[in-house]
């Protein structure tokens, strides 16, 4: 009887974990609803749970104009027509060949990294890739098939300027998505995940630079700055606009 009932408590709460992933994908679930007050967000909002605004989620946009959920709608308009054939959305209940555990330390010990079980899974985050895949990215990127040309400008344009030195043309911003770092002219944007990859592009030179590991940032070497590393190996006269101690 006592293992009756625990198989049935079990059976439940992955039934719920599976209802509340859905819930999340088709964003109406905790993941994505914000209300007045004060916490993360843009000032005077706050990210809470269950039943509240839901108007600060990028897939709940994407429902209610295309009827698609995001994963689906991030298949068709971007994934499919690139030829990514091995990018998807993280599900934290499908079984995907080839994928990478990723892991991070807690006292010296590796664990199962919080991405592998976590739900309140937002737009910004959650996204499996290769290589492969992400060159296949960068290079629609690069030729305007991935995205109209307009659209890269605001993009890789800060939206939040930190410091800029116009003596030297250097700056240290953030834009839709991506940081912006800028020295004599020479723009770079990259993203780095929490899972302990990046993505570096350095405008208008062609060059990108990729790196994929399964140590999640805070454990890890620090892939943003191996990432730099490499690209100025490949172009020595690139440089990296620093910090101001002010």
């Amino acid at each position: 009887m006592k293992g009756e009932i625990v198989r049935e408590e079990r059976e439940g709460k992955i039934r719920e974990e599976k209802d509340e992933q859905k819930k999340e994908e088709e964003g109406e679930g905790k993941g994505g609803e914000w209300r007045e007050g004060k916490g993360e967000g843009k000032e005077g909002e706050e990210k809470v749970g269950g039943g509240v605004k839901e108007k600060k989620d990028v897939r709940v946009v994407v429902k209610k104009v295309t009827g698609q959920t995001y994963a689906q709608y991030l298949t068709d308009q971007f994934f499919t027509p690139l030829g990514m054939t091995a990018t998807r959305r993280l599900e934290q209940a499908a079984v995907i060949p080839r994928r990478v555990a990723g892991y991070t330390l807690q006292d010296g010990r590796l664990e199962n990294d919080r991405r592998d079980w976590q739900f309140g899974q937002m737009a910004h985050f959650g996204i499996l890739s290769t290589l492969d895949d992400l060159i296949r990215w960068d290079q629609g990127l690069a030729d305007g098939t991935a995205l109209p040309e307009m659209a890269l400008q605001t993009f890789f344009d800060p939206l939040y300027l930190f410091q800029e030195d116009p003596a030297t043309e250097s700056l240290i911003g953030y834009g839709y998505g991506w940081w912006i770092e800028q020295a004599n002219g020479v723009r770079v944007a990259h993203h780095s995940g929490y899972t302990g990859t990046v993505l570096l592009r350095v405008l208008d030179r062609g060059l990108t630079v990729i790196i994929l590991t399964n140590l999640d940032q805070p454990s890890g070497p620090g892939t943003i700055n191996i990432a730099w590393d490499v690209a100025q190996l490949v172009d020595p006269d690139l440089a990296r606009p620093q910090w101001s101690e002010d």
